[in-house]
């Protein structure tokens, strides 16, 4: 706000100065001189900023920001000419009030400029054409400002509620992510706790770890790739407890992959849908293995899986998972990433998340 009303009063100063200094440069045209012709334009320059700022007032009390093209065009038309009337009076007062100061008090003998009427006319027409112009000229240059102004704060609320929707939505999205991958993981809890304890104990250390991340990770946007690897680690060592020798896996990341920033939990949701709908409807088990690399300007995550897609399709299309990735990429990639996910052969699923390293 200082620096709106700094803004204000340089232009109305700035403006005022120029105006007066190019009439008081042009008065030798007109062959008008006076002893006191300095002090005039000086004067004349601050009755300008006096009448504007009157004039601002006006319009922001009566509200004409709110008035359709048309009236608003009248009152600018009627408000500048009775602006320029007022100007012209105050100016009329002034040059009196100086005459008589500098006659009748400082003894200054004046004469009266030698100028013929034709001359004289049409100083004073020019004048008022010239007076009105710069009063129409300052209503636009004010309306454009304000409206300009008021275009960019719209522009930025409506960003800034796209922005909160987004945040919203995508809250919303990753907060599905824990309860199901929660459900999941105790249920292979309950089933080792009747079959072996020690694993039992095992397990619960990975959860624990698990959780601990996920917790961390709700307070973040992003995540190093190689911390969310490490997590998805942990996820698979818990289900190969369960799985026994029914599940192998592989995990294979370029070094240069490591502090790269991706969405948290967004590899961890492929391996739980690889777990679920692919290995867990094997009857011998199968493998998972995952890469990822850089790839013309891209981060690849590729993860395989045993199984079949058409299987995979039918039971994930309308759940959590898959429709929960390919949301939150959208989002938060502004469509820029890619996602799929496709039979790779007549045994392997393959899912390929694409993040552009420059969005």
């Amino acid at each position: 706000m200082t620096n709106k009303k700094q803004l204000y009063w340089l232009l109305q100063i700035g403006g005022w100065a120029l105006y007066t200094l190019v009439n008081y440069l042009s008065l030798p045209l007109f062959d008008i001189s006076l002893p006191y012709s300095e002090l005039y334009f000086l004067l004349s320059g601050v009755i300008g900023i006096g009448v504007t700022h009157f004039y601002r007032r006006v319009i922001r009390e009566y509200r004409w920001f709110q008035l359709n093209i048309i009236k608003l065009i009248r009152n600018v038309l009627v408000g500048s000419l009775l602006a320029s009337v007022f100007y012209f009076i105050a100016l009329t007062l002034m040059d009196a009030c100086l005459f008589v100061c500098a006659f009748f008090v400082f003894n200054l003998d004046i004469k009266a400029p030698t100028i013929s009427f034709d001359t004289y006319g049409a100083y004073i027409y020019l004048s008022t054409i010239n007076v009105y112009c710069v009063f129409l000229l300052w209503s636009l240059l004010y309306f454009v400002f304000q409206y300009f102004e008021s275009f960019q704060k719209a522009k930025y609320g409506q960003v800034l509620a796209q922005s909160q929707l987004k945040d919203a939505t995508l809250l919303n999205l990753r907060n599905q992510i824990n309860p199901h991958f929660l459900f999941n993981a105790l249920n292979s809890i309950r089933s080792l706790t009747l079959s072996d304890t020690g694993k039992a104990r095992e397990a619960v250390t990975l959860l624990s770890e698990i959780l601990r991340y996920t917790l961390t990770s709700e307070r973040q946007s992003f995540v190093n790739l190689k911390d969310e690897l490490a997590v998805v680690r942990n996820y698979l060592e818990l289900e190969k407890i369960r799985f026994d020798q029914r599940l192998n896996y592989s995990m294979q990341m370029s070094a240069e992959c490591g502090d790269i920033q991706i969405p948290p939990l967004i590899v961890m949701t492929l391996a739980e849908n690889a777990i679920k709908h692919g290995i867990g409807q094997l009857k011998n088990g199968g493998d998972i293995t995952l890469q990822a690399y850089i790839h013309e300007h891209n981060l690849e995550l590729h993860l395989n899986n045993s199984g079949t897609f058409s299987q995979l399709n039918q039971t994930e299309h309308n759940g959590i998972g898959l429709n929960n990735t390919r949301q939150r990429l959208t989002m938060l990639y502004n469509g820029k990433a890619q996602f799929e996910i496709r039979q790779l052969d007549t045994n392997h699923v393959t899912a390929i998340i694409k993040i552009p390293l420059t969005t």
